[in-house]
């Protein structure tokens, strides 16, 4: 679960599992677009997510990332950033 709100993300640390894959959770608790956009280490976009304003809360579908650190940040305001291991 990654959680938007005052146009940061709260949640910056998310693991998930390798080589399958897994739901994203994604509550944007602002009157603003957000989406999670999921980059590997040489900062190649692996999932774009979609943009929603909230407050709403929706599911998406990863597809599998191998094993290894990626960063994810929202289009819209790009200091919203996290990190998702994926282990």
């Amino acid at each position: 679960m990654v959680i938007a709100e005052g146009t940061t993300f709260t949640t910056t640390h998310v693991t998930a599992p390798a080589n399958v894959a897994f739901t994203l959770w994604l509550d944007n608790r602002d009157h603003e677009l957000h989406n999670v956009h999921i980059f590997d280490a040489s900062n190649a976009s692996v999932f774009p997510g979609k943009m929603f304003t909230g407050p709403d809360a929706r599911t998406e579908q990863v597809p599998p990332l191998t094993p290894g650190t990626y960063t994810f940040k929202c289009d819209i305001h790009p200091t919203m950033t996290g990190e998702l291991l994926v282990q």
